[in-house]
């Protein structure tokens, strides 16, 4: 269509300009393709466009709703009882609650050439979701000799085969001891867990310097798990 015909004969050059820009924003609307909306967290009735998405998969994948007549519609638009209100509070509560794994044990002789990961945790699992944990460790012993020595937080992703430093702190906490003195040292750490990952936590103690060993000790290991609030999750199929 040719602009031209789009003007009345009696119009001005002035009157012209305006006119043909709204009719070529009309003419591009049209051939526009609509965006297309995809449901969110597998709900049918909430798609990915609405503002409250984010938060929709964020209770879903924490388990606080599976559903509403079904799996798979979330009824946005639906009144909420007294006792679904009570459900959605107890999932929460259990979801946002941090779990916390303690081993404290006394462990005799510890030789530092070994390596061996000390006071390790059960698995912990992080659920469907990602996790945070606050890794502690304590050690005190008693050496046979003069010992400079290292500890720190470390975890195991499969099982206790292997064992890795946890990225934070960025070194490990060094300590010395003489003669057949006690010593003690104390170290803490984060760790990020992926959704679905499931770890374990110690500690190591590790040679510095000196041939002694430690002839008594004791170590102590607490993982304090948390829910990782603001972290993207992926979606969990119920």
């Amino acid at each position: 269509m040719l602009l031209s015909s789009l003007y009345p004969s009696g119009f001005g050059h002035g009157m012209r300009a305006p006119i043909a820009r709204f009719a070529l924003i009309g003419l591009l609307a049209l051939d526009a393709a609509p965006a297309v909306a995809a449901p969110c967290a597998g709900f049918t009735d909430v798609q990915d466009t609405d503002l409250f998405c984010t938060a929709v998969e964020w209770i879903r994948n924490r388990g606080v709703t599976i559903g509403c007549t079904s799996t798979s519609v979330y009824c946005p638009a639906a009144s909420v009882t007294r006792a679904s209100m009570a459900l959605f509070l107890n999932r929460l509560g259990t979801a946002l609650t941090p779990r916390l794994e303690y081993v404290e044990t006394a462990l005799g002789v510890v030789d530092p050439d070994v390596e061996a990961a000390l006071c390790a945790t059960p698995q912990i699992a992080s659920a469907a979701y990602p996790r945070q944990a606050l890794v502690s460790v304590a050690f005190a012993g008693q050496s046979t000799g003069d010992l400079g020595y290292a500890t720190r937080p470390m975890v195991s992703t499969d099982n206790g085969t292997s064992w890795t430093a946890l990225t934070a702190p960025a070194s490990d906490i060094r300590e010395s001891v003489s003669g057949a003195a006690w010593t003690n040292s104390a170290a803490s750490g984060l760790y990020a867990i992926p959704a679905s990952q499931t770890v374990r936590f110690a500690l190591v103690v590790n040679r510095q310097s000196g041939g002694a060993d430690f002839a008594q000790a004791r170590c102590q290991v607490a993982a304090n798990v948390m829910n990782a609030n603001g972290v993207s999750s992926p979606f969990e199929a119920r």
